[in-house]
């Protein structure tokens, strides 16, 4: 949660993996708008595209300068 909020206030991305719908982790670099209700609001640059992820589906939180 820190990385997320350290974001936010910096305006940079950080690397996600998230468990989705099958419970198969997904990689994604995203940039966090909002965090507020268990929930994350984020733009995926990749695909141009707002984003909300429940907190509890969030399994690691990576800055993206840490990514191979």
């Amino acid at each position: 949660m820190a990385l997320l909020r350290d974001a936010l206030r910096d305006g940079s991305t950080v690397i996600i993996e998230v468990a989705g719908h099958t419970g198969r982790l997904e990689r994604r670099e995203l940039k966090p708008l909002n965090l507020d209700g268990g929930r994350l609001r984020a733009l995926d640059p990749d695909r141009e595209a707002e984003l909300t992820i429940a907190v509890h589906r969030i399994a690691s939180v990576l800055p993206t300068s840490s990514t191979p």
